[in-house]
């Protein structure tokens, strides 16, 4: 078989025999660059894809927080003083819980009012009030015996009770000026006429005392002038309110010269709480669009000076201030008023509670932050209170230095937990937006430490302002430039009385009268700032508030 397979004729294949393969070398191969040029683009299109995702999950976090914080603005309570600091953190308080100071149960907090057990200090009325009698007689049909039909005979006796009622009325007053003629041939006036307490608008129809009890309603207690115009008219009195703005206007002339010199007092002063709120003035001023405009209040320890201007620029407070004011200023972070420190005469003073809302706000918008925000509250309340008892013990050096150093000491462990934080916290913005905050202001919010008399907090300009947002809210703001004006001038005098415990409405009327009685604004105006009047005036116009005995 083999020799049969030997003998047949061999044909040459057309075929080409193959080649040997080469190997694939994995650094050159083509098809695996490829592949991996592949993977590398995919690689950093998901890593695109992961930090969208993580931006959208922060950025749903964030809205999501802006509204509960939102929400809790239109129906939780406004106060912060819920938030109270214990050693565990930080609890609510429930306003509607009661607790038994008799309960061992309780945690011992006493509610307010009177406690269980107490005496009481019985009715105190005070003597300053006037009094009248009022005799009630027993009636004639009841002053016979129902059995035998005699008659009762009088006593001296009574039974006697008080009560407080209130009075208000409104009353029309007839001047009648006596006349006298003369009876001599002297060079002299024939007929004489009595005198008359002289008006701040002469022959006007309204006196003094109406006028300051309409201007202290008004921006004292920020009552609209038409609900007061109502109540007159229940009792008789019918008047438009045209008529009274018009004796406002005619009364501004003896009141700026007033409000000048407690502007000029205030930029004498070292210290002040600065605030700013929205203002209506539904006036057309050229430049500006719409009617929001600002009112102002510089607070210290002597005045009270509120302004209303068109702008909340820088420019209100450095105009108010002056070229010459030095000192320190309680303010909130508004970028403004830190260009009032370029000149280096003033200092700011940082709200410590601003800075506590911001930690709250985190708290009750992002739940997951709750742990961490109850952290630094607690330490911004120790702060407050480590102040507190520092300053309360300024007279004592010993104890002074000794809360210095704890308080210096708990500024320090605040600041080194702050860094720590920035550098451990990752990407998180609401937390890092809050502490680049906190590290940011550091100065300005420390500025206390080295000053005992500046508090850490803004509440005295919020306390002086907020009379004024609430008048906002009943009367819409002014419909006019010096109406706007005149309500700054009424605020600013008003309550720097009220700041020196002055009768308000009778200091208003003290110093009208004598400017109706001159004919004009007195020429030494010192003699009539609150803290000047002397006092047998205090005492025979009433000026201090009533003490109760």
């Amino acid at each position: 078989m083999s020799k049969d397979n030997e003998n047949l004729p061999k044909t040459k294949s057309k075929r080409k025999p193959k080649a040997d393969k080469l190997l694939c070398t994995f650094p050159k191969c083509g098809p695996v660059k490829v592949l991996k040029e592949h993977i590398k683009k995919l690689s950093e299109e998901n890593a695109v894809h992961k930090q969208e995702l993580a931006d959208r999950d922060a950025c749903i976090e964030e809205m999501e927080a802006k509204l509960r914080n939102l929400l809790g603005d239109l129906y939780a309570p406004s106060s912060e003083r819920i938030h109270l600091a214990t050693k565990d953190g930080v609890t609510v308080e429930d306003p509607q819980a009661e607790c038994d100071p008799l309960d061992p149960v309780s945690d011992g907090k006493k509610k307010r009012g009177a406690q269980i057990g107490h005496r009481g200090n019985g009715r105190k009325i005070p003597d300053s009030i006037p009094s009248i009698e009022v005799i009630h007689e027993i009636p004639e049909d009841q002053k016979f015996c129902h059995e035998c039909g005699l008659s009762y005979r009088d006593l001296t006796l009574t039974e006697d009770s008080v009560e407080i009622d209130y009075e208000v009325k409104v009353i029309l007053k007839k001047h009648r000026r006596r006349k006298a003629a003369k009876t001599c041939t002297c060079a002299v006036p024939t007929i004489i006429t009595a005198p008359k307490t002289p008006q701040i608008i002469p022959k006007g129809l309204f006196s003094t005392a109406f006028l300051a009890l309409a201007i202290v309603q008004k921006y004292f207690f920020q009552i609209p002038l038409n609900r007061q115009i109502a109540q007159w008219e229940m009792n008789g009195l019918e008047v438009n309110a045209g008529t009274i703005i018009g004796c406002f206007e005619a009364i501004m002339v003896f009141l700026t010269p007033l409000y000048n010199l407690l502007i000029e007092v205030s930029r004498s002063q070292k210290h002040w709480h600065v605030d700013e709120t929205r203002w209506l003035m539904f006036v057309e001023k050229p430049g500006k669009i719409g009617y929001r405009w600002w009112l102002w209040v510089f607070a210290s320890k002597q005045v009270t000076v509120f302004v209303v201007d068109s702008s909340r620029s820088s420019k209100v407070p450095l105009k108010h201030f002056g070229d010459k004011a030095e000192g320190i200023i309680n303010v909130d972070r508004y970028s403004a008023y830190h260009v009032l420190t370029l000149t280096g005469l003033i200092q700011r003073q940082l709200c410590w509670y601003h800075v506590r809302r911001d930690f709250i706000h985190a708290k009750e918008g992002s739940p997951a932050l709750a742990a961490w925000a109850e952290c630094w509250i607690t330490d911004i309340h120790t702060l407050d209170q480590l102040n507190n008892e520092r300053v309360a013990c300024r007279n004592n050096d010993a104890m002074f230095a000794e809360k210095q150093t704890e308080l210096e000491s708990h500024l320090t462990q605040m600041a080194v937990n702050r860094d720590q934080q920035l550098e451990s916290i990752g990407e998180k913005p609401l937390q890092l937006k809050i502490l680049r905050s906190l590290k940011r202001n550091w100065d300005p919010l420390t500025v206390f430490v080295s000053n005992p008399d500046i508090p850490l907090q803004n509440n005295a300009a919020e306390r002086a302002i907020r009379p004024a947002t609430l008048g906002r809210k009943n009367y819409y703001g002014n419909h006019s430039e010096w109406c706007g004006e005149f309500a700054a001038m009424s605020m600013s005098i008003l309550q720097t009385a009220a700041q020196h415990n002055l009768n308000i409405q009778a200091y208003l009327r003290y110093y009208l009268d004598a400017c109706a009685r001159l004919g004009k604004v007195p020429d030494d105006l010192t003699n009539y700032l609150p803290w000047n009047i002397p006092e047998a005036d205090r005492e025979a116009l009433s000026l201090g508030k009533t003490k109760r005995s």
